[in-house]
């Protein structure tokens, strides 16, 4: 069976010689009977065919194939006889900022590996330079590369924990600046929330994953290939705090997202009262002079006098009361 670059790519690696690339994907369960090279598969977009080619050649259980070629599978580690399959979920971020959701299905076996993509988030090439880095009992075995695999994997989610606390600070800054977009802003934080929760529940299962790795569930491992799984173990538990807190700082930026309106409403409302705290007397003084105009026509001998008491006093009452708002701070 001819295979097409796009969509599949095979790979023969024994010991520190050069990689190989495999054509003719009928000779893989003949390469795996001699236990001498490690055979890495990888497909993106598997089709029907591609399906039937993991059960005929790697013998894998339908079930665990179906699981791999579904969509939205969540994140696990199943064991089976021989060989076990992890789902993980990596996550990055478009140019929009959006967070894109990329399901990677692995199959580990003595002497080979499955990589199963609905698309090409992660470029092999970068995942083979990790790969070559790592000399010792990590290289050259399928432990070896699904630690390269999950490494990657992690290593790619604290772009998109610092682009999220980037977010959530930019908005504090929106929130305390004297002026504010109000409806955006909260449009914002619970779309941020729940990018949280999406990116939270890829990282979490993660954690299971390596713990099951760790305790030898899925095969035992020795403490030199360990050490290097616990370096993962500690990036996603670094995440998943790092993910806590930044939830944190979502509900506390509501919080004081809402504080914010309420003290601009209170300022408003304060200005508002001292307009009309002003206005009373003044309205108060000019009823006074026009219910009295006859008799202060006839009772004030001249226009001057006339001018101090109704211009005078109005003119008087307002600065005594931005005296008295001043000294209560007020304004």
């Amino acid at each position: 069976m001819a295979i097409e670059a796009s969509q599949m790519r095979c790979m023969l690696i024994d010991g520190d010689k050069p990689i190989r690339h495999l054509r003719d994907t009928s000779q893989i369960s003949d390469i795996l009977a001699k236990h001498e090279e490690l055979v890495w598969l990888d497909l993106v977009a598997p089709t029907a065919s591609d399906l039937v080619l993991l059960r005929e050649e790697f013998d894998l259980h339908p079930l665990a194939i179906e699981d791999a070629g579904a969509a939205h599978e969540r994140p696990k580690l199943d064991v089976y006889d021989g060989y076990w399959l992890a789902v993980i979920h990596g996550e990055t971020l478009d140019t929009t900022g959006k967070l894109l959701t990329h399901e990677i299905a692995i199959f580990a076996g003595k002497n080979y590996l499955v990589t199963i993509r609905n698309e090409p988030a992660y470029p092999l090439d970068e995942m083979e330079r990790r790969w070559a880095a790592h000399w010792g009992p990590m290289q050259r075995t399928s432990v070896g590369l699904l630690y390269v695999i999950l490494d990657t994997v992690v290593d790619g989610y604290f772009p998109v924990a610092g682009k999220l606390d980037e977010r959530l600070e930019g908005l504090e800054n929106r929130i305390l600046g004297k002026r504010s977009e109000q409806l955006p802003i909260m449009e914002q934080i619970f779309a941020i929330k729940r990018d949280l929760q999406h990116f939270r529940r890829s990282v979490m299962p993660m954690r299971e994953i390596l713990q099951q790795v760790l305790r030898g569930d899925v095969s035992p491992i020795g403490e030199d290939v360990a050490i290097y799984y616990r370096d993962i173990y500690d990036h996603v538990m670094r995440l998943i705090e790092q993910i806590d807190s930044a939830r944190d700082l979502a509900s506390n930026t509501i919080d004081i997202y809402l504080s914010s309106v309420t003290y601009r409403q209170g300022e408003v409302n304060k200005q508002l009262t001292i307009i009309a705290t002003i206005f009373l007397p003044l309205t108060y003084i000019t009823g006074f002079f026009g219910q009295n105009f006859g008799w202060m026509i006839n009772g004030i001998a001249s226009p001057q006098i006339f001018w101090w008491l109704g211009v005078g006093s109005q003119i008087a009452t307002v600065i005594g009361l931005l005296v008295l708002f001043k000294r209560r701070g007020w304004f």
